[in-house]
């Protein structure tokens, strides 16, 4: 080859620039990568953390839970057994004080007496009525 020493410089540089490009082509590429896999890093870690948080507070919900649910199961029991009693009592009472001296039950008296064992029972109803 017979080419001047100022055109093989020239082909040499553009070939060393044309290789510089793709060099920063592919730490472009690789450093793009490695920017994606952190942020996958990232979201896994923000996630791992948002679901122990979750698992650590959502124990507690159900405890706290469980607490007022038992709360409320004992009161209602304890509504039903007063609500039981308080009509067997009225029960008893329509028995004695409802008949006739012919053993025949007068129904108003009988719902005068649930109705006065009802009010004795929740008496804030009893203002709620007409």
């Amino acid at each position: 080859m017979t080419d001047s020493p100022p055109l093989q410089a020239a082909l040499i540089a553009a070939i060393i620039a044309f290789g510089g490009i793709l060099v920063q082509l592919l730490i472009a590429y690789l450093g793009r990568r490695q920017t994606a896999q952190q942020l996958d890093l990232q979201q896994l870690v923000s996630h791992r953390t948002t679901a122990s948080f979750v698992a650590d507070k959502r124990q507690k919900w159900i405890d706290e839970l469980r607490t007022d649910m038992a709360f409320h199961l004992a009161l209602s029991q304890e509504i039903v057994w007063k609500w039981d009693a308080m009509r067997s009592r009225a029960a008893v009472r329509a028995d004695q004080e409802a008949k006739d001296g012919k053993g025949n039950i007068d129904q108003l008296k009988v719902d005068k007496i649930h109705q006065d064992a009802a009010d004795a029972f929740a008496p804030e109803e009893r203002s709620a009525r007409p």
